[in-house]
């Protein structure tokens, strides 16, 4: 019976470690790829977008992006095929620069979902 109880200790600490370990990743994930839109990005149509959340797939294959752009409410269907669009065509080159800058076994294919307009902040970055 002492087995059966460490091993479910063991499961959940292997739970609590892999969810740690997963949150961990997509705020890294989020921090980098933030840091790449607004320095290395050259589409104009980049500027202004803010990485919210980052939600990582099990396996690690997949990060779910959701982001707002900088933008008046009402160009809010324009701006985000525009900055849909200008994500799609730098995809290529965000996951090269996560695979160069972070050691990962695999950089995850990005899925880009715009959630709406922020009001622009001044320079909070």
């Amino acid at each position: 019976m002492e087995t059966t109880s460490t091993s479910n200790a063991e499961e959940v600490s292997l739970e609590h470690t892999t969810g740690t370990r997963q949150s961990r990743l997509q705020h890294l994930l989020q921090d980098e790829l933030q840091a790449l839109l607004r320095s290395e990005a050259s589409d104009p149509r980049l500027s202004g977008i803010r990485l919210l959340s980052v939600t990582l797939s099990i396996d690690g294959g997949q990060a779910t992006l959701a982001y707002a752009v900088d933008g008046r409410l009402g160009d809010e269907q324009a701006i985000g095929r525009e900055s849909q669009t200008a994500l799609a065509r730098a995809q290529g080159f965000l996951r090269l620069r996560l695979s160069q800058q972070l050691a990962l076994k695999k950089t995850p294919k990005l899925k880009f979902t715009f959630v709406g307009i922020a009001e622009p902040a001044g320079d909070q970055w």
